[in-house]
């Protein structure tokens, strides 16, 4: 219901942190403030050149620049639990080699229940020294590291993005975007 509410929105043209807004007020007014949901959205505006990163979660979104990276970690509130709740938000300029993950706490609680709490910030540096810039392996490695961490089972979703800008193609001039969904 929710991100339909959004995704219907941004459709329209309106901007994210209003369209967060507004879905927030919705699911308020639906459920008198008895829900929350949390939500990241990342949106690349191609004409600003830049990029905002919004959130109405308590786990950071991780900004990864060559050579230096920013914890978003501004204090928000969940979504559905007050009217009028606002969005935290940032917004960089877009650059080569920029990488943006944004995750729920499904990541940051892996392997609470073994006393081997997820280490999220280690295991991206990590994967930033080994993975020659690849959205993929970065997404990837976070991933199964937490479900190792929960010993294959984990105890939560584990949605992870990772967006990465890379150097254009004018040959090509052909935006791309990848993502794999299993469906049982």
């Amino acid at each position: 219901m929710r991100m339909r509410k959004i995704v219907s929105l941004l459709a329209e043209g309106v901007r994210d942190g209003a369209a967060t807004r507004a879905a927030s007020d919705y699911l308020y007014n639906e459920r008198q403030g008895r829900v929350s949901v949390t939500l990241n959205v990342v949106f690349v505006d191609i004409r600003k050149g830049t990029v905002m990163a919004t959130r109405n979660i308590t786990t950071p979104i991780l900004i990864a620049y060559p050579g230096k990276i920013d914890v978003f970690d501004d204090a928000c509130l969940p979504n559905g639990l007050h009217h009028n709740t606002r969005p935290s938000i940032r917004e960089k300029p877009l650059q080569n080699n920029l990488i943006i993950v944004a995750y729920t706490n499904g990541l940051t609680h892996a392997g609470s229940r073994y006393d081997q709490p997820m280490q999220v910030m280690y295991v991206f540096e990590t994967l930033l020294v080994q993975s020659a810039l690849a959205s993929q392996i970065i997404a990837d490695g976070l991933l199964q590291h937490a479900v190792n961490l929960d010993h294959g089972h984990p105890a939560d979703d584990i949605p992870v993005a990772v967006v990465l800008v890379l150097p254009g193609n004018d040959s090509d001039n052909v935006r791309r975007m990848t993502a794999r969904l299993p469906i049982h």
